[in-house]
């Protein structure tokens, strides 16, 4: 593991989400999106990455990081 913030304040939070297949993929990506960008202590100059990570065995894996 690599300490990414020894010089710099800044960092990144990852969040990991499941959803089941049969789930609006559209709508879970909006959600997510809509949700780092609401968080009041984040930098604004940067904006939120959310992105489908995998499909799992029984879920569709997202990430979120702001």
């Amino acid at each position: 593991m690599k300490n990414f913030t020894l010089q710099n304040s800044l960092y990144r939070l990852r969040a990991q989400v499941g959803v089941t297949y049969g789930s609006d993929m559209k709508l879970v990506f909006d959600v997510l999106s809509e949700t780092a960008r609401a968080m009041p202590w984040r930098l604004q100059e940067r904006d939120p990455i959310v992105y489908m990570n995998q499909f799992g065995g029984s879920s569709v894996d997202f990430e979120a990081s702001v």
